[in-house]
C-alpha cells in the first residue's frame, strides 16, 4: 500500500513539473522557433547567393531567375528551389537589378525583431510603409 502511495505522488509531482514547465517556459519554446526559422533562412538565402556567384562566374552575368538558372539551368547550381518558410509569403526572388535576392516574411512574423537575429537581414523595401524584406545582396 505504501508503493502505492509513493507511486501516485511521483506521479503527481511529475505532471506538475511538466504543466509548469510549458506555463513557465512556453515563451522560450516561442523564440526558439522563429530563431530556427530565421537560421532556416539565413542558411537558404546563403545558398542561393553562393550558387548566383558561381553562376555569375561560370557566365559573365548574374542570374535574372532562381528556378530557371540556377536550378534547371544547363548546370544545375542548387538541387531544389528553396522555399521560406511558413513564416514567408511566397519563395526567394532575385531583384530586377540582379543585386539582391529576397523573401517576404508574412505579416505576423516577427522574423526581423531584434531577439530573432534577422534583424541584419532585414530591410524595408516599400518606403517606410512597413512592407520588410528578408534579403540578401549577390
Amino acid at each position: 500500500m505504501f508503493q502505492l502511495i509513493v507511486a501516485v505522488i511521483s506521479i503527481a509531482l511529475v505532471a506538475a513539473l511538466a504543466i509548469a514547465s510549458i506555463f513557465y517556459g512556453g515563451d522560450a519554446f516561442t523564440k526558439s522557433s522563429t530563431k530556427a526559422q530565421v537560421t532556416t533562412l539565413i542558411n537558404q538565402g546563403q545558398q542561393i547567393a553562393g550558387a548566383a556567384a558561381l553562376f555569375k562566374t561560370d557566365n559573365g552575368y548574374a542570374p535574372t531567375d532562381i528556378e530557371a538558372d540556377l536550378v534547371n539551368g544547363d548546370i544545375q547550381y542548387l538541387a531544389n528551389l528553396p522555399t521560406g518558410t511558413k513564416s514567408t509569403s511566397g519563395n526567394w526572388e532575385i531583384s530586377g537589378d540582379a543585386t539582391r535576392i529576397a523573401v517576404v516574411p508574412t505579416a505576423a512574423a516577427d522574423l526581423c525583431g531584434a531577439d530573432s537575429g534577422g534583424d541584419e537581414y532585414c530591410t524595408d523595401g516599400n518606403g517606410g510603409a512597413g512592407q520588410a524584406y528578408f534579403e540578401f545582396a549577390l
